[in-house]
């Protein structure tokens, strides 16, 4: 294996201020050398060729010959920019479009439009006047059967014209074929396919044809009015034809109404589950929506409600709970509001600004800054809300707005420091350079962690050029953690000089049948878990698809290969093959540079046919509506709770009847779950290649337990959530209760068992805890009286640099896990805790903040005794 050293030289050192350019004084004056950059929606849409009105000049490639033309004198501002039509592939003689829109958005009819052709390096310049005020600058495609993502650019008044715009654009190269159809094979009326391209109704025998890019996402999905979309995603090593069939299953219905803090219906507002393959649905004049199209073998759904002006509304479904009506409450929420301004209190206009949790939140809040450096957040919700600025030329601003519940105003004022910067150069351990190697910072921000402990990324990203050089400006001061990236080398995050990156491994193999040694043409490969022996390592970080549907493949010898992961050479990675017709034939293969397809075969076996009835042991009636899956390891049956692919399942109809089809051979487990009832395994079975076995599954209906929930006093507590948890192993995944009016409760449907009931009611500051162990049997009734659990208490003051919401955790963890005293929690009230009703023993006190902030104590408890202490919370290191 060959290793690649990359030293990277710092560089012309990281500056303790960055230099400011003169300013006119005539303007509003924002700092020159400051371009803000932004993206359009990145929802590519097909593009349309317009009429030709320019034919650039050729770009020139010597970097001498390539500085910024920004010459008020003979009013030359030329911007530059490339087309490429995959990562770093120049698209030449690519045709687009360039508008310039007056202010800070790309919205109503552009001043100024052209038509630019790329030069034979995709390169392309347009030259105009110099602009007097802040312009956006919109660039797209204007190619026929093309896909493209548009590109926006602010250029604030004095900013010079930006040189590296990269539009990508890509053919439609490929097309999809097949047919959709019901789960009996019936065609649907309204059926549709969507690729990234377009949208095409399928004819009335459900058949269709839609185009899609080999080099932007290559698959289709399809839907249909009370059906579950379903999509397929292809694993193309040639262009040309595939085919995808669907057979679509009917859709959970969730119906509702979208309402304000009056209780007005809204109307317009658009309704989605996130999980949702198909557009949102938009409210009529009464508030009501309907969806039809929920998947519902998914555990639950969240499914929320967006409109202008209010914040977003987001309700839980439970997909076998009822009723199915469901209420969202839209509110206002706070203005936020405020301005920008450099170090000298000059205002910066152009600035991005946004709110989220991440760069990449999908509920993320935007907003410019406008000459005056002033900026609006209309409806922002309550809670702890990150905000962060970015200027072209300034370092970025990160902070936390803390939105009180009840306001309707919020400012900030935002002064951006001067930026630095970060140079150096790639090299290979041969001495040569590196090129398009693609250099990201990331930021830890004080008292934060950032997404998964690592930082979150600036919008500030570089590329190594030809000669393995990069330059990276408009950072923050402080340290930064610089991450590496390139299609054919391990990604990785430096902080130091000097690091080593790995040429990226991949897995390959090749799919026959199992009888005759012939290849199967046609099959489907998905990312599983592997069995790993002692010193095996598994791999990691691919994209989701290859877990969840997987990626279709057809080749006249069998062969795929998983191109584009980058996989760490020696990882062991569990592959799944299925097929039309066989049962899913599974292996592990070992990731390598040059991976040979013969060395992971995977013989696929016809599958046998698992049938029979699902009915009530008590009753001996029909169950209808039961799941049926068929599941080899545990974990993956809990994870296709939440992610229902891969796995073979079926579901009985009305008289309880169902068939299973490819089931594979050995000894066969099947989950049956039904509606108010215990999940129930049924097996293992043996089964062997094209059997027909038949089977006659006894559902229970369950344990139950009902109680009721009192404080110390005997009197009753209402809308106090209570979990219950199975415990040693148990598969069981149990909707919570909330406490009614009289302090009643009820848990149904439990399989028995051993279970561990926990909640806590927050009341005047004070969590009075509740944590009991209690063994179920089978199908038992049990009525319980739920007392505070202990008499000795703990409370306290937190000592923090920062302020910490109410409701905050507090948790009691023993100190010995002997599973015979359980842990006890609360919650913050004023910046203090106070618990009740534990049991007394030595415990660690321990408590996470927002931010990354977290403390913990010892402390002893003793039967009637309150201990006082206080809890210091600090950053985690």
């Amino acid at each position: 294996m060959r290793r690649i050293v990359v030293g990277v030289v710092l560089l012309l050192g990281v500056v303790a201020f960055c230099w400011w350019l003169l300013r006119d004084h005539d303007a509003p004056a924002a700092p020159n050398a400051t371009a803000a950059t932004a993206s359009s929606d990145l929802d590519p849409a097909q593009l349309t060729s317009g009429s030709a009105t320019q034919t650039p000049a050729v770009v020139p490639h010597n970097d001498a010959e390539r500085t910024p033309i920004h010459d008020a004198a003979t009013n030359a501002f030329v911007v530059r920019g490339r087309v490429v039509k995959a990562v770093d592939v120049p698209y030449p003689g690519a045709r687009l479009r360039a508008e310039r829109f007056l202010g800070y958005t790309a919205e109503g009819t552009p001043d100024l439009s052209t038509e630019l052709t790329c030069d034979a390096a995709g390169a392309f310049e347009w030259t105009l006047p110099v602009p007097t005020s802040a312009v956006c600058l919109r660039f797209a495609g204007a190619m026929p059967r093309h896909l493209g993502r548009a590109q926006s650019v602010i250029v604030a008044r004095g900013d010079p014209p930006p040189q590296d715009i990269e539009l990508f654009l890509c053919p439609l190269d490929c097309v999809a074929v097949g047919r959709v159809t019901d789960t009996d094979g019936k065609p649907i009326v309204g059926a549709f396919v969507k690729s990234p391209a377009e949208r095409v109704a399928c004819d009335t025998d459900g058949h269709y044809r839609a185009e899609f890019s080999s080099t932007y996402g290559a698959g289709v999905s399809a839907g249909a009015p009370g059906y579950v979309a379903e999509r397929s995603t292809f694993g193309l090593d040639r262009m040309g034809e595939v085919r995808a069939d669907f057979r679509l299953r009917r859709g959970l219905r969730v119906v509702g109404t979208v309402v304000d803090a009056q209780d007005a219906p809204v109307a317009g507002a658009a309704v989605k589950s996130f999980f949702m393959l198909t557009d949102a649905v938009v409210t009529g004049p009464d508030g009501r929506f309907e969806l039809t199209d929920l998947d519902p073998q998914r555990e639950q759904h969240s499914v929320y409600a967006r409109a202008p002006g209010y914040v977003e509304a987001k309700v839980s479904v439970v997909s076998k709970a009822a009723p199915r009506e469901v209420r969202l409450v839209m509110r206002r929420g706070a203005r936020v509001e405020g301005r920008v301004f450099a170090t000298d209190g000059t205002p910066v206009g152009g600035a991005a600004i946004y709110i989220g949790f991440s760069p990449s939140a999908y509920n993320r809040l935007d907003a410019v800054s406008q000459d005056d450096g002033s900026f609006v957040f209309p409806a922002v919700d309550a809670g702890e809300q990150t905000m962060v600025t970015t200027r072209r030329g300034l370092a970025p601003d990160q902070r936390v707005l803390q939105v009180p519940s009840d306001a309707t105003l919020v400012t900030a004022e935002v002064r951006l420091q001067p930026a630095h910067f970060l140079a150096g150069r790639v090299r290979d351990d041969a001495g040569q350079p590196v090129a398009n190697v693609r250099v990201s910072v990331l930021v830890t921000p004080p008292g934060q962690r950032g997404m998964r402990g690592r930082g979150e990324y600036l919008d500030v990203q570089g590329k190594t050029g030809a000669d393995g050089t990069f330059r990276l400006d408009g950072l923050p001061a402080g340290r930064v953690t610089l991450e590496l990236y390139s299609a054919s080398h391990i990604r990785k995050e430096v902080a130091d000089v000097e690091v080593v990156v790995q040429r990226a491994a991949t897995i390959s193999g090749r799919v026959v049948d199992a009888v005759t040694g012939q290849p199967v043409e046609a099959f489907r490969i998905r990312f599983v878990k592997p069995e790993l022996a002692t010193g095996e390592r598994g791999g990691g970080g691919y994209a989701a698809t290859w877990a969840r549907e997987g990626k279709s493949f057809a080749d006249p010898l069998g062969n795929w290969r998983a191109e584009g992961e980058q996989m760490e050479p020696g990882t062991v990675w569990g592959v799944e093959a299925t097929a039309e017709g066989y049962a899913p034939a599974r292996t592990h293969v070992v990731a390598t540079l040059a991976p040979d397809p013969s060395a992971c075969v995977l013989r696929m076996q016809r599958g046998a046919t698992v049938f029979g009835r699902v009915l009530g042991r008590s009753t001996g009636a029909a169950i209808a509506d039961a799941t049926l899956t068929w599941f080899d390891h545990e974990d993956e049956l809990l994870r296709a709770a939440n992610e229902p692919y891969g796995l073979l399942r079926a579901r009985s109809d009305a008289t309880g009847h169902f068939e299973l089809t490819n089931v594979p051979m050995g000894n066969a487990k099947l989950a049956v779950e039904a509606a108010g009832m215990p999940r129930h395994t049924e097996g293992p079975f043996p089964v062997s290649s094209g059997d027909h076995v038949e089977r006659t599954i006894l559902l229970a209906d369950g344990a139950r337990i009902r109680g009721q929930l009192v404080d110390a006093k005997g009197q009753p507590l209402a809308d106090v959530r209570l979990t219950l948890s199975a415990r040693r192993g148990q598969q069981e995944r149990i909707p919570p209760a909330e406490t009614r009016n009289d302090g009643s409760f009820a848990f149904a449907a439990l399989a028995g068992g051993d279970y561990e009931l926990f909640g806590f009611a927050l009341r005047d500051g004070v969590s009075t805890c509740y944590t009991r162990f209690i063994a179920v049997e089978r199908d038992q009734d049990l009525e319980l009286r739920v007392t505070p659990t202990g008499t000795a208490s703990v409370r306290g003051t937190i000592e923090s640099d920062a302020s910490v919401p109410d409701g905050t955790g507090v948790m009691l963890l023993p100190t010995q896990a002997d599973g015979t005293r359980a842990a006890f929690r609360g919650a913050v009230a004023s910046g203090k805790f106070e618990l009740r009703g534990a049991v007394a023993g030595a415990y660690r006190l321990v408590m996470h903040a927002p931010e990354g902030r977290m403390g913990s104590v010892a402390v002893t408890l003793r039967d009637g005794e309150t201990v006082e202490t206080n809890v210091t919370l600090a950053a985690r290191r």
